[in-house]
């Protein structure tokens, strides 16, 4: 065998030993893995539906049941509310334009408003007097602006009546003599000149005549024309009358302003004042004269044309009913007044708005048993002072 032969042989041999071997050694162990740790994930349904709080319901009651549930007070079992019938009736200022007109018209505005169950219907007349006239013919339709009962019982054309009640102030009728002749300056003057009283078979035509008797000129004037206010005004532009009895606005207690006759009056020329005369009106207090003096301070009307002081007639005006007015409707007239009196809802209707205030709403004159016992309820049930206006005034 050659030596290449033999060499090969051995190689094969070799190589079958090693497989040999291998095939027979004991194998290595494995590595033993990490432990394996299992993470479950929320579902991404869940984190995306928060779980919802738990509900609180009204019937936990860990902290009621330890403290038991008093007793409750038996409830009186309330009156049924009466509610009253719709009721109308009639408010009287004067003619239409006058000032108490138009405080009528106020009245009337905030009754209507305030009310639940009143009604009011202002009704134009011919003025004061025939406000009253109709008070005491149906009294149980009808109220009124009056200067009531100062003077009403006194006059001769009402003797028979006294049953005139005051309610409410409503203002004042403040007189004094106008006109455009300033050579005119005391009622001595009015000789020979034609004079303009109120209204024929007015309350104040015996005030203004008697004071022209007592300045002694009555049967000197060369003529005597009646009418109401405006009348005066118009017969006084025209040239029909050379002086006459007017008002002006009144804001108590003693402030005065023109107002609307004079303020029309003067679209023609400057008006001029003439004073009353203070002593003659005290003497005919009565059955002839109405009126109290007032003083007018120097240039209360015109600082020119007024520069001295003058006196004119004070008549204090009442929203007025008869005794026999309901007394359910004057008690609900009293407390709209007040109440919008108080919170100073008249002064925009006229002037005298301004006396509608706490001081001078509940007043009377001559006495408080002529104030309506419906309105003096009303004041009474409210701790509400009734004073006499001409105390507060003069």
């Amino acid at each position: 065998m050659s030596k290449r032969t033999i060499l090969v042989v051995c190689s094969l041999l070799l190589v079958t030993l090693v497989l040999a071997l291998g095939a027979c050694a004991k194998p290595a162990p494995a590595p033993t893995p990490a432990p394996t740790v299992t993470v479950t994930a929320p579902p991404t349904t869940v984190t995306a539906t928060p779980v919802p709080a738990p509900t609180v319901t009204a019937t936990a009651t860990a902290t009621v049941t330890a403290t038991p549930t008093p007793t409750p007070t038996p409830t009186p079992t309330p009156k049924p509310t009466v509610k009253k019938p719709m009721t109308t009736k009639f408010v009287m200022g004067g003619r239409v334009g006058d000032p108490l007109y138009v405080m009528a018209q106020a009245l009337a505005y905030f009754v209507n408003r305030e009310s639940e169950w009143l009604r009011l219907t202002v009704v134009a007349t011919a003025g004061d007097t025939a406000n009253m006239e109709t008070i005491r013919d149906k009294p149980l339709d009808y109220l009124g602006a009056a200067g009531t009962v100062h003077f009403v019982e006194f006059m001769s054309q009402f003797k028979n009546y006294a049953g005139l009640r005051s309610i409410a102030i409503g203002g004042s009728w403040d007189y004094v003599w106008a006109t455009y002749n300033k050579d005119i300056k005391k009622m001595a003057d009015f000789a020979g000149k034609t004079v303009n009283s109120v209204r024929e078979g007015a309350a104040h035509q015996k005030a203004t005549e008697a004071m022209l008797r007592e300045a002694g000129v009555l049967d000197k004037v060369k003529k005597i024309v009646y009418s109401g206010l405006g009348g005066t005004v118009t017969n006084m532009k025209d040239g029909l009358a050379d002086v006459g009895i007017i008002t002006i606005d009144h804001i108590f207690p003693a402030t005065y302003q023109k107002g609307a006759f004079v303020a029309d009056m003067e679209t023609k020329a400057p008006v001029y004042y003439v004073s009353m005369e203070p002593e003659q009106m005290k003497r005919l207090k009565g059955d002839e004269m109405a009126f109290l003096p007032e003083r007018i301070y120097p240039g209360a009307l015109d600082p020119a044309r007024q520069p001295q002081e003058i006196w004119g007639g004070f008549l204090p005006v009442f929203w007025s009913a008869d005794e026999k007015m309901d007394p359910d409707v004057v008690y609900e007239v009293a407390r709209i007044i007040w109440e919008t009196g108080t919170a100073g809802k008249w002064r925009t209707w006229h002037a005298l708005g301004q006396n509608m205030t706490a001081d001078f709403i509940p007043t009377y004159t001559v006495s408080p048993d002529k104030v309506h016992p419906g309105a003096m309820k009303y004041y009474k049930d409210n701790g509400i002072k009734v004073q006499d206006i001409v105390a507060l005034v003069q």
